[in-house]
């Protein structure tokens, strides 16, 4: 093998499994190539770990590998968008073990580990509204299927408040994977002295929700919102 490749033997199903549920949330915006791809790299005994992110979320998936030639953690590993198609091609013929041959990475992937909460069993100060992207919660239905979890789902775990991070903790017959979803930055919230919600934008700005709004105020808002999502 040459120095910057590296071969994994997997049981197929392991390895069908494990890119289904990851490959949904690598990045598909060209200017982001370094996101474009999975991040793979040695884990702890005998396990691999491949990691994919859109800047959104994240999802991480621990397996078992059968043998490979991997150097230690540190040297990380990519397969791109085609690639992947092309192993799991390869998979249509449910041979029992797969071998794949892995590119030392090319692109700087994230410090990814730096994203992740810790599991450390704290809890929220005080209770809070969560804002988030309802379509990456369906992704947490295709890690598990993928996975093949079967009646434990995923546990979710929250931050100390609504600008940190949503975690969940998903355990399948094919690995185990720690989700992770950032919360919208429109934070949507309730005040503690009204039963009103109330819409805070990113420049500190609230405006009750349900209320008649000025076109003005909605032109403002709508800008904000814009503004915001460029930036993401």
């Amino acid at each position: 093998m040459e120095n910057n490749k590296a071969k994994v033997t997997f049981q197929t199903p392991v390895i069908v499994g494990v890119l289904k549920a990851v490959k949904a949330f690598a990045s598909t915006d060209s200017t982001r190539a370094y996101l474009n791809r999975l991040c793979i790299e040695k884990g702890a005994e005998g396990k691999i770990k491949v990691c994919a992110t859109d800047g959104h979320t994240l999802c991480l998936v621990t397996a078992d590998q059968i043998e490979s030639d991997l150097k230690n953690a540190g040297t990380r590993y990519e397969l791109t968008m085609p690639e992947i198609d092309v192993i799991l091609a390869r998979t249509k013929s449910k041979p029992p073990t797969l071998t794949i041959e892995l590119n030392e990475e090319q692109s700087k992937f994230p410090p990814y580990e730096q994203v992740i909460p810790a599991n450390d069993g704290t809890k929220p100060v005080k209770p809070y509204n969560f804002g988030v992207n309802a379509s990456y919660l369906a992704r947490l239905d295709t890690v598990a299927r993928a996975l093949r979890v079967g009646n434990g789902g995923a546990t979710l775990r929250f931050g100390e408040t609504n600008l940190d991070a949503v975690c969940a903790d998903i355990s399948g017959e094919y690995g185990e994977a720690i989700v992770v979803i950032m919360p919208i930055e429109s934070v949507i919230m309730s005040k503690s002295h009204t039963h009103e919600v109330w819409i805070k934008l990113p420049d500190g700005h609230e405006f009750v929700a349900g209320k008649a709004w000025t076109l003005e105020q909605a032109q403002y808002i709508r800008a904000q919102l814009v503004s915001c999502a460029k930036k993401a």
